[in-house]
């Protein structure tokens, strides 16, 4: 009898030490977080309903006994171990499963990739009369983040507006910034708008310079609201001479080219330089009557009123030499060549010949000022 009675106590401290005497499982669930990130891992939680009332010490010793199978439906999204841990792997979704018995439950986990940044143009130009309109085919950081949605804002639309497609489009001359927004990141894109040229004309378009001489062209860009278009300048031959900015300098004898156009050359204008050397003035004309005049039989030497008028003003005539040739049409700096005296028609700066009493006197001998 009492054998009898101790084998009964047995029977029912192991009945209630694997789940309590009687009670069976009934369902299963499975859950664990509806959001996880890539690269980061959570574990999952199993359920277990039971047909009565169980400690939790006694679900705790029924799991432990459970031989469980566990799945992931996209192991390129999420993976899953033997211990109910899920770790995401890529953005978008997947089913984690668990299995024993005659038992499964299953839930499913987002997987999410966070914004680092947004990739979208540092700037853009716009011109009003060419092409006005331009996409920012902005980006996240990395390509696979998720984000819900993209938003664009202009900070001026008198100068620029964006579609909700990312179109930027030209309104007036001026800057804006364009902030595109994806998520918690965001990039700004400055946007700068202009007048395209359609013309450009020169105040002149030929002329002559002596050697060492200089001129300015001035460029006029049509239409008017165009005309802070960067401009380039360029000479066909720079050994006859250069040109920086619409300056032009003359190096030696020879004809060249100054061409002036946008940065893309499809509008442009010229002007054509002859370069010459600065003419050779001759010695002054003698006055009548001068020491080698003399054709007439009484003036000569004398100068007398008759003859030596006549003959004075023959011989000095022809002994004086001729007037030097007329400048060029352009007006511009002569210092002197070193055996010339004057001053020069720009600036007034005098000259003299080499060793001579001028305020240019061995200096500056045809160079510019």
């Amino acid at each position: 009898m009492k054998k009898k009675l101790a084998a009964g106590i047995c029977a029912a401290l192991l009945c209630f030490g694997l789940a309590g005497c009687g009670a069976k499982i009934t369902g299963a669930a499975l859950t664990g977080p509806e959001t996880l990130e890539a690269g980061k891992s959570a574990a999952l939680e199993i359920k277990l309903t039971f047909n009565k009332e169980v400690s939790a010490e006694d679900i705790a010793a029924q799991k432990e006994k459970l031989a469980l199978t566990w799945a992931s439906s996209n192991e390129g999204i999420a993976t899953v171990d033997a211990n109910g841990t899920v770790t995401g792997i890529a953005a978008g979704e997947a089913e984690i499963s668990v299995s024993f018995e005659s038992y499964k439950a299953a839930c499913k986990v987002n997987v999410i990739v966070p914004c680092t940044g947004v990739a979208a143009p540092e700037s853009l130009a716009l011109a009003i009369n060419g092409e006005n309109t331009a996409k920012l085919d902005a980006k996240p950081m990395p390509e696979n983040a998720s984000v819900e949605g993209i938003t664009y804002k202009s900070s001026d639309e008198t100068v620029a507006t964006v579609s909700a497609d990312g179109t930027v489009t030209a309104v007036a001359n001026g800057e804006a910034t364009i902030t595109t927004t994806m998520g918690d990141c965001s990039a700004d894109t400055k946007v700068k708008v202009t007048t395209a040229p359609t013309g450009i004309t020169l105040d002149k378009t030929e002329g002559i310079l002596y050697v060492g001489g200089s001129l300015t062209l001035k460029p006029t860009v049509t239409p008017a609201e165009a005309k802070d278009t960067p401009l380039v300048w360029k000479s066909s031959d720079e050994g006859v001479a250069t040109v920086k900015d619409g300056v032009i300098t003359a190096k030696k004898v020879g004809t060249a080219k100054m061409t002036v156009s946008t940065t893309d050359g499809k509008i442009k204008a010229e002007y054509t330089l002859t370069v010459q050397n600065a003419p050779k003035p001759t010695a002054p004309n003698k006055p009548a009557g001068g020491n080698t005049g003399g054709g007439g039989t009484t003036g000569g030497n004398t100068g007398g009123t008759t003859g030596g008028s006549t003959g004075g003003n023959t011989g000095g005539n022809t002994g004086g030499g001729t007037t030097a040739p007329p400048p060029p049409a352009e007006k511009q700096h002569y210092h002197g060549n070193g055996s010339d005296t004057g001053s020069c028609p720009v600036c007034g700066i005098g000259y003299s010949r080499v060793g001579g009493v001028g305020s240019g006197a061995g200096e500056d001998q045809g160079d510019l000022s």
